[in-house]
């Protein structure tokens, strides 16, 4: 790790004008971007793809946070003071959750684009959101690459597996893909946590801890909170559900139809987006109280609803959708 802090002093000392780019790609690796883009594509784009989507980003973030708890490394900055603090993170840094969710993501449309200007984008789009976590100070080098190796991989396996698994699901009755998606949801909020059980107490230095207060005192580390099992975890089971409504159960909605349709679909959509994202979250109770983590479950489970579902609901009440019959 020594020898990483020298390269993370080096890219660093490439000078401050490089913070506001730094910063703009970085937020294409962020929760609240990946909120705005899956909605895009489900509701104005192609549903089936908006679905990958979504998958690609939960199975992406389940691993990464399992990996996450299950080595337990420090962020540059908290290791040593000489590194420039340029961003607050409160997790464990080993792999880069942006690095491995971009190379997802953006592997996934890589995948899918025919045109090789567009496949270049992604590409450098990918390289430098990795190198922006470096730049901030808030991973080493190798929680990138691995964050980009295991994304590669997961979009790989992804891919692989998309066809044989649609069919058997397909294959099977509403109500066992119904409890699927439970069991699923379940399995993801137990699976994530799982590594803290075998933590000792004393796993976080009390040297980490201050250094990070040096910078952030008002962003005090928690890298053993579970907060992201239970939304990852609510948000599956609130997407999955929905999805499967509105394939069995509500057939009139279609990701085509007018610009103006289109606009305006994405803008009701995402009033509601926003207001569940943050009028619920000025609702939560103290983490300390009892409660919390079933308050998040529950939140994050109405957005992956209203994502998939309800949306598209009201889009249909309000004859901002297209009956795909009528194609």
């Amino acid at each position: 790790m020594s020898f990483e802090i020298a390269i993370t002093l080096l890219i660093q000392a490439l000078g401050e004008w490089l913070t506001i780019p730094m910063k703009f790609f970085t937020a294409f690796g962020q929760e609240e971007f990946f909120i705005v883009i899956l909605p895009l594509f489900y509701w104005c784009i192609d549903i089936n793809f908006g679905i990958s989507i979504a998958l690609v980003l939960l199975l992406s973030n389940s691993i990464n946070s399992f990996l996450k708890f299950s080595f337990h490394t420090p962020r540059p900055y908290w290791l040593d003071t000489r590194v420039k603090a340029l961003a607050a993170e409160s997790s464990f840094g080993f792999p880069s959750n942006h690095a491995q969710i971009a190379s997802s993501l953006w592997g996934l449309l890589f995948a899918y684009s025919k045109k090789i200007w567009l496949k270049t984008v992604f590409i450098v789009l990918v390289l430098l959101i990795g190198i922006s976590r470096i730049y901030l100070g808030v991973h080493f080098f190798h929680d990138v690459l691995a964050g980009w190796l295991i994304g590669i991989i997961t979009i790989i396996g992804f891919l692989y597996l998309k066809k044989p698994t649609s069919r058997r699901l397909n294959q099977l009755t509403f109500g066992k893909q119904l409890a699927i998606c439970i069991i699923g949801s379940l399995f993801i909020t137990a699976l994530i946590q799982s590594p803290l059980l075998f933590l000792p107490d004393n796993i976080i230095p009390t040297q980490w801890i201050q250094n990070a207060s040096q910078t952030f005192p008002d962003h005090p580390i928690n890298p053993l909170d579970p907060s992201i099992a239970y939304s990852t975890g609510g948000i599956f089971a609130g997407f999955s559900l929905g999805a499967l409504w509105l394939k069995h159960h509500f057939r009139r909605f279609s990701a085509s139809g007018t610009a103006l349709q289109k606009v305006l679909r994405y803008m009701v959509g995402t009033t509601g987006t926003i207001l569940l994202w943050y009028g619920m979250k000025n609702m939560y109770p103290s983490s300390l109280e009892t409660g919390y983590y079933m308050f998040r479950y529950f939140r994050y489970f109405l957005l992956g609803l209203w994502i998939s579902a309800l949306a598209p609901l009201i889009f249909d009440k309000l004859g901002l959708s297209k009956d795909p019959n009528m194609d």
